[in-house]
């Protein structure tokens, strides 16, 4: 594959990775708040929302792992559409990080966010 390959091959993933992110946010959360699905099911299962993000996020990346070392996917998607949902949660992640800062931030007199350990009240 050359540079020009490699770019377009970019740019296809991440056009496929901003398309997915919208429709399924909308599905999932709505347009007021994107993360709200992690932090609701976080709530009922007494989790921060990141490792509720981190579930899903293992699932396409098991489905690479088998594929990097099979050289085959023993499901019904493509590893485009795994790759896909992958950058999404790791995209996704960094936002609940964002999202978690700013919350911090805006609702508390303390310099620093809680210690990482304890679950943030959502």
């Amino acid at each position: 594959m050359n540079y020009d390959e490699e770019m377009a091959t970019f740019d296809e993933i991440s056009a496929a990775c901003k398309e997915l992110l919208s429709k399924k946010g909308d599905d999932y959360s709505g347009r007021e708040d994107r993360l709200l699905n992690f932090k609701r099911l976080g709530n009922e299962l007494n989790l921060p929302p990141r490792q509720v993000l981190w579930v899903y996020l293992r699932k396409h990346l098991d489905a690479i792992t088998s594929y990097v070392r099979d050289g085959k996917l023993e499901s019904c998607e493509s590893l485009r559409s795994r790759v896909t949902d992958a950058i999404n949660y790791l995209v996704l992640l960094e936002c609940l990080r964002m999202d978690e800062t700013q919350d911090w931030e805006k609702y508390s007199d303390s310099p620093s966010p809680p210690d990482p350990k304890i679950r943030p009240a959502f």
